[in-house]
């Protein structure tokens, strides 16, 4: 009696790793699918507006956290940038 719960605990975590990993798999699937297209768009719209301001490097800071960086506010191109996307991609 003992055995089989035993043997029933491990099937049942077994099926919860299988059935997490392809959770996460098939997530990770229709994030990119969704998610890809409109990150290349935004990035397209990021070298025009670089481009067009003459700007030669734009970090993305929530790609590089825990990174410590110390900016001047008034170099942060943010809410103009989507100001400008949003005029250029109503």
């Amino acid at each position: 009696m003992i055995k089989a719960k035993q043997d029933e605990g491990e099937r049942l975590q077994r099926d919860w790793k299988y059935k997490k990993d392809q959770f996460d798999v098939d997530y990770e699937k229709r994030l990119t699918e969704v998610v890809a297209p409109v990150s290349a768009d935004i990035g397209k719209g990021l070298d025009q507006y670089a481009a067009q301001h003459g700007l030669t490097l734009i970090l993305d800071i929530s790609k590089l956290l825990p990174a410590l960086l110390t900016v001047n506010p008034a170099m942060d191109i943010t809410q103009a940038f989507i100001a400008d996307y949003n005029r250029t991609h109503p």
